[in-house]
């Protein structure tokens, strides 16, 4: 019988994933999205040499490395293949074989979770299907986050909370947390808490176990997890790196059940605004079975079947609290939101599981077999299968408009969004001269990482072009202070490649050796090559290529334009412009922007003239700013017309010493078109549109 799930299992994986994934050298559906990041991880971490604890992975983040944990690489399967690395092709993909694993266990737990309410093989069947045609586990394949698919731990420890017999619970138990903590800290979150249900619903609530033997369970559990977390590399990184920020942001959308987000036939709701990684829609079958299933149970069970609450009081308690943790202190319903404060010094911990909406997988799944349980109530089978078979059609048709095109997705793969840009012949040679490729500065997830990380790769490099999804703040940020302090005395290692980013994120000057070292813009990057010129095989550079500073040139009584296609937006303008800009300027779009500036190649400027086009008309007849200098309030501005504003701005003296200019504008009567009469749609705040600047 239990053939059956694994059925089940197989042809649900080849409908939505198909077999292509499964080949261990088809890397291409892995070179996009936060696969990438998963996929090169493994690949620093297959070759690096054996540490311990044994999930460091040294060479991917160099200074800011961590662990395989942080790149949500499997760990599990990261190190079962480094140990068989001897006998695997190169290159090499697991995730496709985890996604297949997903599958099977999926249904696999759900067959066995489903089993605990019926022993009807038809019941079963569709039941278990439904499972597998579920979005909330579905989506995440689409959104390449390989580890988050492994929904069938959830699903067997709501199992283990619901069983009636308690045999062997400590080993089932410890070998459920060990594998959750071994694939995804999210995933082990879930399970833990409901372990934490089980243990005490079974010594309290049950009286099923003593409590010395419960407090043996607890120390025998926490003693292995402990050991599974502390070898794959969690405490790699600084605590207070894993708390820092973003509870309330990722929350539950009380309307995110029904918003399908292309996962529909149907179009059940407007878009919302704020969804952000809030994806629960559930499905037109589960939506219609779970909301019309649940009152009717609620009542039955209220009725007939009072001691389930009673015996299962804190699993039930649990599953509550999850849903209040999802949903936040940020209540959203669609586009309606309400906010209260929590104690601060709650912030910290509840920061630990920031996207806290995907606290609803316990409560959804278990509101699952809860109708199932419901329908089943029902005396007529007849009646019981109609209603399932019809349930799963409508579900699988309904979810087809998301995983039909997820399939082609995997199956034929799009190339890489960034491309490869590393054409020059350059880069051939980087490998044979160097062991690094260093980004200056480090940032989390830097723009373009994939970029260098994969050539990299590639070249059996190490670098700290990486991505994490917890990165060490105080590492980066000593790491980057060295870096600077190396650009100021013009000291290099001489086995590091670096990349430095632009101008306009480090407005430093580069101290460098030109008769030993190479700065020159390749490929559109930024490069300082230590001793390139005095390297005896390495080719040299154009002096085309080759740059004297890293601020692009200004110069006295030369226009600078803001054009949409103008060089000027993507060189000078920071925060606060809009994008991409009009064929005659770009609008500012927030309350404050800014403009970074290097002091022209020649001569001393004494003004900064701008040609500003402003937003008014007759019911808002002005628009007034501040500008600031460095900081220094130079000037307040009214501009009572529409075009040709031209303001003249002084340059304090004591700022004429410094390589670049912060200009800041501070906006009072910024507003959106539409609302003073514009009949075009646009809800942009905006303010003035910056045309061209001139030094003087």
């Amino acid at each position: 019988m239990l053939l059956i799930p694994i059925i089940i299992g197989l042809a649900g994986f080849f409908i939505v994933v198909g077999p292509k994934a499964l080949n261990p050298t088809n890397i291409d559906w892995l070179l996009r999205g936060e696969s990438l990041e998963d996929h090169l991880a493994w690949i620093f971490f297959r070759e690096s040499a054996w540490s311990f604890p044994v999930g460091l992975n040294p060479d991917y983040g160099l200074e800011i490395s961590s662990s395989i944990v942080y790149s949500d690489s499997i760990p599990l399967f990261a190190i079962l293949f480094k140990l068989l690395d001897p006998f695997i092709s190169n290159p090499f993909q697991y995730f496709g074989i985890w996604l297949l694993a997903c599958f099977l266990l999926q249904s696999f737990a759900a067959w066995v979770l489903v089993r605990l309410v019926t022993q009807n093989i038809i019941i079963l069947i569709f039941s278990t299907a439904l499972f597998i045609f579920s979005p909330p586990f579905l989506w995440r394949i689409g959104e390449l986050q390989g580890a988050l698919v492994g929904h069938f731990l959830i699903l067997f420890a709501i199992y283990l909370n619901l069983r009636p017999y308690q045999s062997k619970r400590i080993f089932f138990w410890c070998i459920l947390l060990c594998i959750s903590v071994l694939v995804h800290f999210y995933i082990f979150a879930m399970v833990f808490i409901l372990w934490i249900a089980s243990i005490t619903d079974c010594t309290i609530s049950q009286k099923l176990i003593s409590l010395k033997i419960s407090f043996s369970e607890f120390l025998t559990i926490i003693f292995f997890v402990f050991l599974c977390t502390w070898q794959a590399g969690y405490f790699a990184i600084s605590s207070g790196s894993a708390s820092e920020w973003g509870y309330g942001q990722f929350n539950f959308n009380l309307l995110s059940i029904f918003y399908p987000r292309g996962w529909s036939q149907f179009s059940l709701i407007k878009e919302f605004v704020k969804d952000f990684e809030s994806f629960n829609y559930l499905g037109l079958g589960i939506l219609f079975f779970i909301l019309s299933a649940i009152p009717i149970g609620v009542i039955f069970m209220w009725q007939k079947n009072k001691s389930f609450s009673s015996k299962h009081f804190f699993f039930i308690l649990t599953l509550c609290l999850c849903f209040i943790y999802a949903i936040s202190n940020n209540i959203d319903i669609g586009n309606w939101s309400y906010s209260f404060p929590i104690p601060e010094a709650l912030m910290p911990i509840a920061n630990i599981l920031r996207h806290s909406n995907r606290l609803f997988w316990p409560v959804y799944y278990s509101a699952l077999v809860f109708s199932i349980y419901c329908l089943i109530q029902i005396n007529n089978k007849k009646i019981v299968y109609l209603c399932l078979i019809t349930i799963f059609c409508l579900q699988a048709y309904d979810t087809r408009a998301g995983w039909m095109p997820l399939r082609n997705k995997l199956m034929w793969p799009d190339p890489p969004e960034d491309g490869f840009p590393l054409k020059n012949q350059f880069w051939k040679a980087v490998a044979k001269k160097y062991k690094n490729v260093v980004k200056i500065p480090i940032s989390h997830k830097p723009p373009q990482w994939g970029i260098f990380a994969r050539f990299a790769a590639e070249n059996h490099l190490a670098t700290n072009s990486v991505s994490f999804a917890r990165i060490d703040k105080e590492r980066m940020n000593k790491s980057n202070s060295q870096f600077l302090e190396m650009i100021n005395t013009g000291k290099y290692s001489s086995d590091t490649l670096f990349i430095i980013d632009e101008w306009k994120l480090l407005p430093v000057t580069v101290n460098f050796d030109p008769n030993k070292d190479l700065f020159a813009r390749i490929d559109g990057y930024n490069i300082l090559a230590p001793n390139w010129k005095i390297c005896g095989g390495c080719p040299q550079i154009s002096k085309e290529f080759e740059i004297t500073r890293l601020a692009p040139p200004t110069h006295l009584q030369k226009k600078i334009f803001f054009r949409q296609n103008d060089d000027g937006r993507n060189q000078f303008l920071q925060a606060g412009w809009s994008w991409p800009g009009e064929d005659w300027g770009t609008w500012s779009d927030q309350d404050n922007a800014s403009i970074l500036l290097p002091m022209p190649i020649s001569g001393t400027p004494k003004l900064i003239i701008f040609n500003l086009r402003a937003l008014v008309s007759p019911s808002h007849p002005i628009q007034s700013a501040n500008i600031f200098i460095n900081g220094i309030l130079v000037t307040e501005i009214v501009l009572p017309k529409m075009e040709e504003n031209l303001i003249s701005v002084p340059i304090p003296s004591a700022e004429l010493i410094k390589p670049y200019l912060q200009i800041e504008f501070k906006f009072f009567n910024a507003i959106s078109p539409t609302a003073i009469g514009f009949g075009n749609g646009d809800t942009r705040r905006l303010a003035v549109g910056l045309k061209s600047l001139e030094f003087k």
